[in-house]
């Protein structure tokens, strides 16, 4: 499974391949990517040789990142949403700090991002959550850290997102790579 967040490169990239706005594209590995991915899985090998193969594979490896033209008050939404993640986030009232409409806020936050704001807002706290974790905190301050309410409420969002337990991160660090782009 491959997630990419909606504000990448490479996902704004993907997008623009697949013509697709809904967020969701099934991508057939070409016969060569198939056979690296699973030589890789069944001898071994590095990280870096695996997304060498998988940028391959989704057509981002001649591709320069694209830049995205966005309204500038959806921008200011998405600051204001990472600066405050740990907070609650209501629609209107992100709207009423935008002075623009919640239903217009609403439908431009799922043009841009391919996600409804809620949805998007999960995607963070997690994010965060796991990158408070692999910095050294646990499940729980982690939790907390972002605003879950515990650690459970993590838990179970996190394996309704992934269909994993973020545990599994930490027992399979051989078999799984997180990587987040800061550019």
């Amino acid at each position: 499974m491959l997630f990419m967040e909606s504000e990448g490169s490479e996902y704004a990239s993907i997008r623009a391949l697949a013509g697709t706005d809904d967020g969701i594209t099934p991508f057939e590995p070409s016969q060569h990517a198939a056979m690296g991915l699973a030589t890789l899985a069944s001898e071994g090998g590095a990280i870096d040789e695996a997304d060498a193969i998988c940028r391959a594979w989704l057509g981002l490896d001649g591709i320069a990142p694209r830049v995205r033209d966005r309204d500038a008050r959806l921008a200011r939404a998405l600051h204001l949403l990472q600066a405050s993640i740990d907070q609650p986030v209501r629609l209107q009232s992100l709207a009423d700090t935008l002075h623009v409409s919640s239903s217009w806020l609403s439908h431009r936050f799922v043009e841009e991002t391919g996600v409804p704001l809620r949805r998007y807002v999960v995607w963070m706290r997690l994010r965060r959550a796991v990158e408070a974790v692999l910095q050294g905190a646990s499940w729980t301050e982690a939790a907390h850290a972002v605003g879950f309410s515990d650690s459970a409420h993590l838990s179970r969002s996190f394996r309704d997102n992934f269909g994993i337990a973020p545990s599994s991160l930490v027992g399979r660090r051989d078999q799984i790579s997180v990587c987040f782009d800061k550019g």
